[in-house]
């Protein structure tokens, strides 16, 4: 927590001069999505599936494999407690409706389905998309799954298992215009996943890193990362790292 206030005061004083390289079509998409008025069936649908999240009370056990939880003490958790303090939150998921809306990803992979939160906006931004979520907790996917078949949104497949195991399935033989990385926040695991996934790239793929800032490891990999030579372009807010791949 000490972390990511001091790295909260440095991204306000840093913001001020700049803190993105923006160009050619990534910058068009970013600035677009300030001007963009979704349909509010589309907004009325990502709040409905929030708020049944927050209402849900129910317990589950939580199968973490990844840097473990800086809120929960146990494994035993509300799926309302998950939801409210782990789940993509309500401004982030309207930003990314808006960014699969203006981008059009037809082929789309997610690192870390968790309740589905997430999920639910890369389907709403495009129904159209085929959508891989995997997820390494099975109680958390059994939620997921429910919510997304109530809601209607018949785009995605769930994939569960450690992401060692199944990232290399899913990535043997599909190219992605879009991967969303939000499941282990660790600079080893996030290192090994971009690996795996580099063979996924398209001439015009996109690949967001969520939490950039969450802990010391996830915010090095991150610096790193994004000067790396394959990068054609990035933006980062506080809690995105957004970057299109050279193809």
């Amino acid at each position: 927590m000490i972390f990511q206030v001091s790295q909260y005061i440095k991204y306000k004083f840093n913001s001020i001069r700049s803190t993105s390289i923006l160009n050619d079509d990534l910058l068009q998409l970013i600035r677009s999505l300030d001007k963009l008025e979704l349909s509010p069936h589309y907004l009325e649908k990502y709040l409905k599936i929030r708020q049944s999240l927050l209402e849900n009370h129910s317990m589950i056990e939580v199968t973490d494999f990844g840097k473990g939880s800086k809120f929960f003490t146990s494994n035993q958790r509300k799926v309302s407690s998950i939801a409210k303090v782990a789940g993509i939150s309500k401004k982030n998921g309207e930003q990314l409706i808006k960014f699969v809306h203006q981008f059009q990803p037809q082929h789309i992979l997610e690192i870390g389905t968790s309740l589905g939160l997430g999920t639910s906006c890369l389907s709403l931004g495009n129904p159209n998309a085929d959508i891989i979520s995997l997820e390494g907790c099975p109680e958390t996917a059994t939620v997921a799954t429910s919510l997304l078949q109530e809601s209607g949104l018949t785009n995605i497949e769930i994939k569960i298992g450690e992401f060692e195991k199944t990232l290399p399935e899913v990535t043997e033989k599909r190219k992605f215009d879009l991967i969303y990385f939000d499941g282990n926040h660790s600079y080893e695991a996030t290192n090994r996943y971009v690996e795996i996934c580099l063979k996924t790239k398209t001439p015009h793929t996109i690949w967001i890193f969520d939490d950039i800032n969450w802990s010391k490891g996830m915010n090095l990999f991150w610096q790193e990362f994004k000067r790396k030579s394959i990068i054609k372009n990035y933006y980062e807010n506080w809690n995105w790292g957004v970057v299109r791949l050279d193809g």
